[in-house]
């Protein structure tokens, strides 16, 4: 299979494999890798951001990776083992990213003009997957013109940038633009047909291959008009009917990707449930849309155990699986103390020490701020929770049921949550973490 970037809404070919087999090989100390030949064996890779951010408004970011099968993950860690990232480096996350090939494009690249919510900037980089180092990161031609907080695909081989508003355009400054990797150039996409100022959602569909853009109508709250970007043919067609209700739970706003599968969109989201002592409790939701029956349906994740914060990212395998990772941040001197309640008890001096140590520091409030700061991005680590489920529709009751299938954990060196996360072909692990 060539080594490639699967789209989240991409199908991977499936071949039968021998799930019975516990064969393992002991290729490195600290874990047991499972024998993963099979094309059904999936690669995932993930971003975690933390709060720190350059003069140019990038985060500090690393990146992961893990490998699942259909019935379980690839590899064995023992309890307590953290994942180390294959790459870490600053790089723009709040514009999301898109995935192609061995490479993630990402959008704003420093040193540029201090980037703000509400700015235009023309310059992309991409993130090479099969390599370590700082120069595993580098610049692609800037786009024919500035974008404001774009939307990202890939398809086709190609990537495609455009703003998320019509009104930042002019006819010096193009809507949409499409990168040909192999020739390393820009070209100028037709704007819409549509004159709204805002898109409401997007996502790019196979056979054929189009962009879906749906702009939000004005003097609504739940309207849009649907539009598809057909690319072979270069050319904006209105679907029918064009205006279509939106779900009153869809996540206006966020900053999550829509993942497709069989002209189906799907996100996750969240709604206010019941009060509780600090306020509403949220729970977490997938809605999911049929383009071709115009038919929102809906299921929860509560029985999961999936939380509405941090936000989860879904992946699609093949058919109905689906693969949902959510973090959980710990500190470590919470696990410290977990370990020392079946221990003798020697921590407990240890911890009364601490104690009266912090009292001290109490009557200095930026000793104390700058202590909690520093806990917080070296005395923590994340759980990824990797929850594998089956989704079939019920569009006569207007729900999704979600199944379990399987689930695994895993520790990562990361105080923070998820921001993105894609479905990647068969490949081999050390090329990730750079082993001979």
């Amino acid at each position: 299979m060539d080594r490639h970037l699967v789209r989240a809404w991409q199908t991977p070919r499936s071949l039968s494999i021998d799930l019975s087999s516990t064969d393992y090989v002991s290729q490195e100390p600290y874990y047991r890798r499972r024998k993963c030949l099979s094309p059904r064996s999936y690669n995932i890779i993930f971003c975690v951001p933390n709060f720190y951010t350059d003069d140019y408004h990038m985060n500090h970011t690393k990146w992961y990776s893990i490998n699942i099968r259909e019935d379980g993950p690839c590899e064995v860690y023992p309890k307590g083992k953290t994942i180390s990232s294959f790459w870490e480096g600053m790089l723009n996350v709040y514009d999301g990213f898109a995935a192609l090939r061995s490479h993630v494009y990402a959008f704003g690249c420093g040193p540029t003009p201090v980037y703000a919510f509400g700015s235009s900037l023309s310059e992309v980089c991409k993130l090479d997957l099969t390599s370590r180092g700082p120069y595993s990161l580098k610049r692609v031609s800037p786009m024919i013109s500035p974008k404001y907080k774009p939307l990202s695909f890939a398809l086709d081989g190609k990537i495609y940038f455009f703003s998320s508003r019509l009104q930042h355009t002019s006819p010096t400054v193009k809507w949409g633009e499409v990168f040909d990797p192999d020739y390393g150039k820009w070209e100028a996409l037709p704007d819409p047909p549509y004159d709204s100022s805002s898109i409401i959602l997007s996502a790019a569909l196979e056979n054929p291959s189009r962009i879906l853009v749906a702009f939000h109508v004005p003097n609504t709250r739940y309207s849009a008009m649907f539009y598809t970007y057909n690319v072979q043919h270069r050319s904006w067609e209105v679907l029918a009917p064009p205006e279509r209700k939106i779900h009153s739970m869809f996540p206006v706003g966020s900053c999550q990707r829509t993942i497709t599968a069989h002209n189906t969109l799907y996100w996750t989201t969240w709604v206010e449930t019941t009060w509780v002592e600090d306020g509403m409790e949220e729970e977490a939701f997938l809605i999911a849309y049929n383009l071709d029956l115009d038919k929102w349906l809906e299921g929860s994740l509560k029985h999961l155990g999936i939380s509405s914060s941090p936000v989860p990212c879904l992946v699609h395998l093949e058919n109905k699986r689906f693969c949902i990772l959510q973090t959980a941040r710990r500190m470590k001197s919470d696990e410290d103390e977990d370990e020392d309640e079946d221990g003798d008890g020697d921590e407990d001096e240890d911890e009364d020490e601490d104690e009266d140590e912090d009292k001290e520091e109490d009557e200095d409030e930026d000793e104390v701020y700058t202590e909690v700061f520093t806990r917080v991005y070296t005395d923590a680590y994340t759980d990824v929770r990797c929850i594998v489920v089956d989704i079939s529709h019920m569009p006569g009751e207007n729900r999704l049921d979600i199944s379990l299938a399987w689930e695994e954990k895993y520790k990562v060196d990361s105080p923070f949550g998820l921001t993105d996360a894609f479905l990647r072909s068969e490949i081999k692990q050390s090329e990730l973490r750079g082993e001979d």
